[in-house]
């Protein structure tokens, strides 16, 4: 498309060096490529329209697609005035639909279309909801509804009754765009279809309805397929549906892993802190390093504590993400009772990031109760003197000012 927009702009600025007369014209576009678009475009704007007919025939007789994209740029800028220059131009539209396939030039055609709302195109926009790309098939459903919405429902029923699973998917994707009630029926009867993929289309076409997540939800203990169950779980969380919290929250410890990862993924999104036992219970036996991360980002979320003290737990893991992780969410629960658990594993933790980390989150959680843990800290030999510097700026709040003055000189921390 830009190659076409800049060679019309080149010709436009080259008028006065071309000879621009019907003759010349004429002959240039019995040419073909650049020389025949630059005639087409030539003759528009010179308004020579009477040279579109010529122009016209070459959607039909020419294989250049960037030749069929200038004559359908001409139809288009001339809006209303075509059907005076060129009456019957829908016929090379309709012709060009049956025996053409360049995607950009049919998505030209449905854009041509729709705008004119030209009646006498239906039949062969009707074939376009078969076509083989996704785009031309949504295009030509979205245009079928605008010139006559009638006709666009029968074609859909026609669709989901087939014995065609093919076009059994393409009457469930049309009927994303094309909300009919009268839909419903074949839909729901499709959520059992033996083809795993049709009852994915089905589940997602009927929750673009009200009031239907019983029918999408009501095969979930029989389902044996792990996509179909993951987007039964996808769909719980995307449209919120809280009365089936408790099949998300029974999936969690799932053998699946790819249900696992869904679940807590649907938890998160659904923000209900009744999921937070079950994730953390989940964690102290998850093998798996990417629910692991979901789950730790799951509490830190619901923001409902770690009532099976998983995150200390995991800091025994052997990848560093994960146990940074875990402190992270520590810090960010604020779970004041974890401080001692977090001190024993000064002396273990090798990771020079995740060990900065581990004293900023016992500093994080530090109080007026438990700060004399961090003075005894600042004997330790594994911390190191940026850790002591963070300790000491820590102690400043809880001890007196001379007693503080104290500390940092015999640590040879200089604070000012």
């Amino acid at each position: 498309m830009k190659k076409i927009l800049l060679l019309l702009f080149l010709y436009t600025t080259s008028l006065l060096s071309i000879d621009i007369s019907s003759e010349n014209l004429s002959k240039l576009m019995d040419r073909e490529g650049e020389d025949r678009i630059k005639a087409i475009w030539l003759s528009y704007q010179t308004k020579q329209y009477f040279l579109l007919r010529k122009a016209a025939k070459y959607l039909l007789e020419s294989n250049n697609p960037f030749e069929h994209k200038i004559i359908l740029r001409v139809f288009s800028l001339l809006d209303k005035d075509l059907e005076s220059f060129l009456p019957n131009w829908y016929l090379y539209i309709d012709q060009y639909i049956n025996n053409k396939k360049n995607k950009e030039v049919l998505l030209d055609c449905l854009k041509l279309a729709k705008n004119w709302k030209e009646q006498r195109l239906i039949f062969s926009l009707i074939k376009l909801t078969k076509h083989p790309d996704y785009q031309i098939r949504k295009e030509a459903i979205l245009t079928l509804n605008e010139l006559n919405s009638d006709v666009v429902l029968p074609i859909i029923i026609e669709y989901l009754k087939s014995n065609n699973e093919l076009l059994i998917l393409y009457g469930l994707e049309n009927s994303f765009y094309y909300n009919d009630k009268r839909l419903i029926p074949f839909i729901r009867e499709l959520t059992f279809h033996s083809n795993k993929t049709i009852r994915i289309y089905a589940i997602k076409a009927l929750s673009n309805y009200e009031n239907e997540s019983y029918y999408i939800i009501r095969n979930f203990d029989k389902e044996e397929d792990e996509e179909v169950l993951e987007t039964m779980i996808e769909l719980i969380a995307e449209k919120k549906w809280y009365n089936y919290a408790y099949l998300v929250n029974n999936t969690i410890n799932h053998k699946n892993k790819r249900l696992r990862l869904a679940s807590i993924k649907a938890a998160r999104e659904l923000k209900n802190t009744y999921f937070a036992n079950t994730i953390s219970k989940q964690l102290l036996i998850e093998d798996d390093e990417e629910i692991i991360k979901e789950g730790i980002l799951s509490l830190m979320e619901l923001d409902k504590g770690d009532s099976y003290r998983s995150l200390v737990f995991l800091l025994n893991h052997e990848n560093k993400e994960i146990r940074l992780l875990a402190l992270k969410a520590i810090q960010k629960l604020q779970i004041l009772n974890y401080n001692e658990s977090l001190i024993s594993f000064i002396n273990t933790e090798k990771d020079p990031e995740v060990h900065l980390e581990l004293i900023y989150t016992i500093c994080y959680l530090t109080n007026t109760k438990n700060y004399n843990q961090l003075i005894d800290l600042l004997e330790n030999p594994f911390i190191t003197k940026k850790e002591k510097y963070l300790i000491i700026t820590t102690l400043n709040q809880y001890l007196e000012k001379s007693t503080f003055n104290l500390l940092a000189r015999k640590n040879k921390i200089q604070l000012f």
